[in-house]
């Protein structure tokens, strides 16, 4: 980042500005983007450097930078993307620069433009500068910068006007230019709290103009603005969308993504408007929507899976008519749901089978060599701690490198399957708050990197350990019995249902290990809790429901117990392959019985496999933890088995 030492007069800022007027004017309005404005000021600037005129030198630099977006404030503060240029994003509401400079203040390598920051003087003579400027494009941008960065009002009020007149030129030629500079004058009216200004104005003038349907998205774009803003006539823009969203379907050839857009937007006019009934009414438009998407997607020739898609937009449609919550909507839900479990079950036999080979045989080699030769019970503790799970902090670590190295894994899923070809969960990425999409997407990123690394553990280290172990030993309930015995994670009573769960699991029946110890697990969990002195909720305590998985791996109040005992790693570890929904996911599919014939020869076994070995960790664990009291635990692992039962 370079700071302009020289500051410009005013004459050289007019001398920049009179050839760019002669110019500009000649040139048609469409060709105007950030492009041709960037090759004016950067020719200008070559060929004032060349003659040595450096007063003039740099005003054109500086408005090649502003035109660019390449500007940051006097104490190297990121400016923002709203004065980024004819090319920025005008719909970002954020007011800095946040994504121009990298974190230690360089541009990023895809940034090929220098960044440059201005001192306090230039903003002076831009001040002075801008109600001169004939282009409307490049005097709403100083207006606008002097507006983030002084607080100017009249230069906000500026901006306001030469953006309307930018939206107005530009629309007369394409509707996604005009479009821009209006809603960035509707966010800079709306922080002056000004509620029916110009911009306000010609943006309902501009949406009345299509009173008989808008055929493009020109619409949208501005009504989803004045809904982030809360102003707009609403019962004016419910019934331009609702006219929008009958269009698009009316038209010879349906664009249902447009009219499901549309009459999204009118559900929620018609709610800030407080229309009950009309809201209802586009509510069920939009459920035939999604309906009528899904059976065009599923007839569609050469439709790339076809079954997933038309799924997908039927999902839409179930959860809309669920929405609405009248007897009608719900009857009308459950026909289609039945639809909806016979797509899903033909998803899974229609995905692509992605290969990627990875060598484990230094990994099997190791795992192999650290249980050979030893009794059984210290061959057990060894393959117990025979893989270390990584803590939150190095698994967020690691799949952000590998988010920004590879292009797929980067473009985090929006949905996660069940093994049947159900949804299991959702992301929040269409959240209109950005800060929660980011720390959405991180999280899924988390919990896919930690649900990978529990299935090569599985197959590099704990089956070829066991397998080892399987060749040396004879594991049966007599051999295993003695370690649960006085692990206080085993409810007392319940030792010979989980020396069971072992002992299927070392001989390979992974079905059956599952779903033997993950209730124990959960049994282990709620007892030990108990013991650590945790009190349950109140609906839990008058027997309302029962203490489950959930509140013990994700409420922050038992993790803070639990921690002492298992570390903050293994507690996430367990999370993600037991409760997490973009992860294993294995205690609900267990209980409810989502588990598809056939998983035993799928790749889901491996997850069956780490869920045995989390067994055995978790009750070394907690024998490591009660040796390292001072007194004896036996008539506590007695009380607390008593109270947990």
């Amino acid at each position: 980042m370079k700071p302009f030492d020289l500051v410009p007069t005013a004459a050289d800022f007019s001398r920049a500005l009179t050839d760019f007027d002669d110019l500009v004017a000649a040139q048609p309005t469409e060709k105007r983007n950030c492009w041709f404005y960037t090759a004016l000021f950067g020719a200008a600037k070559q060929a004032a450097e060349d003659v040595g005129d450096l007063g003039l030198t740099v005003a054109n630099d500086i408005f090649n930078s502003l035109c660019f977006g390449a500007l940051a404030g006097d104490s190297a503060q990121p400016l923002g993307e709203d004065v980024a240029a004819l090319r920025r994003n005008y719909e970002n509401g954020r007011e800095s620069f946040d994504g121009i400079l990298s974190a230690d203040g360089s541009p990023p390598a895809r940034w090929v433009h220098p960044v440059v920051r201005l001192r306090w003087a230039h903003y002076d003579a831009l001040q002075a500068l801008y109600p001169t400027i004939r282009d409307a494009d490049l005097r709403a941008r100083v207006a606008d910068l002097l507006w983030l960065v002084r607080r100017d009002f009249r230069a906000a009020n500026e901006a306001v006007s030469a953006y309307v007149i930018s939206s107005q030129l530009r629309e007369s030629v394409d509707w996604v230019g005009g479009v821009g500079p209006l809603q960035r004058a509707l966010r800079i009216e709306r922080a002056l709290n000004r509620r029916n200004g110009p911009a306000l104005q010609r943006t309902e003038s501009a949406l009345q103009s299509y009173s008989s349907g808008d055929l493009t998205h020109h619409s949208s774009f501005l009504m989803r603005t004045m809904l982030a803003l809360n102003i707009g006539n609403a019962a004016l823009c419910g019934t331009l969308a609702e006219a929008a969203a009958q269009a698009a379907e009316n038209e010879i050839d349906p664009d249902w993504h447009r009219a499901e857009n549309y009459w999204d937007l009118a559900v929620q006019w018609h709610s800030k408007a407080r229309n009950q009934t009309a809201k209802e009414a586009a509510l069920w438009a939009l459920a035939r929507c999604y309906e009528k998407h899904s059976d065009f997607v599923f007839s569609r020739p050469g439709q790339y899976m076809p079954h997933s898609h038309a799924a997908d937009w039927l999902e839409h449609a179930v959860e809309t008519l669920r929405g609405i919550g009248t007897p009608d909507a719900k009857t009308a839900a459950e026909k289609l749901y039945v639809r909806l479990v016979a797509l899903q079950s033909r998803i899974m036999g229609e995905m692509p089978i992605f290969y990627h080979p990875i060598d484990l045989s230094e990994m099997v080699v190791a795992a192999q060599q650290r249980v050979t030769g030893h009794p059984l019970m210290d061959a057990l503790g060894t393959l117990a701690h025979i893989h270390n799970p990584a803590s939150a902090r190095s698994i967020c670590r690691d799949s952000y490198a590998i988010a920004r190295q590879t292009v797929f894994v980067s473009r985090t899923a929006q949905r996660q399957l069940s093994p049947t070809g159900g949804t299991a969960a959702r992301n929040t990425l269409l959240t209109p708050d950005e800060k929660l999409r980011k720390r959405e997407r991180r999280r899924v990123r988390m919990i896919q990197h930690a649900h990978l690394n529990q299935a090569l553990s599985a197959q590099g280290a704990i089956l070829p350990a066991l397998q080892t172990i399987n060749n040396e030993h004879r594991i049966n309930t007599r051999a295993i019995l003695p370690l649960l015995q006085d692990c206080i994670f085993v409810l007392k009573g319940h030792d010979p249902l989980f020396s069971r769960g072992l002992v299927e699991g070392a001989r390979g029946d992974w079905v059956l290990s599952s779903h033997l110890l993950v209730p124990q697990i959960e049994a282990g969990f709620r007892a030990l809790l108990v013991w650590l002195g945790a009190t349950p909720p109140d609906d839990v305590k008058n027997g309302k429901r029962e203490w489950g998985m959930q509140e013990f791996l994700l409420d922050d109040d038992c993790c803070a117990r639990l921690r002492p005992v298992f570390g903050e790693a293994l507690l996430y570890d367990a999370r993600v392959l037991l409760v997490e929904k973009f992860g294993a996911n294995l205690r609900p599919s267990l209980a409810h019985g989502l588990l598809p014939q056939g998983v035993s020869g799928s790749p889901y076994v491996f997850y069956m496999v780490y869920t045995w070995w989390l067994a055995l960790r978790l009750c070394f664990a907690t024998l490591q933890f009660q040796a390292s009291l001072p007194g004896p635990t036996d008539e506590s692992s007695e009380s607390g088995g008593d109270a947990s039962a």
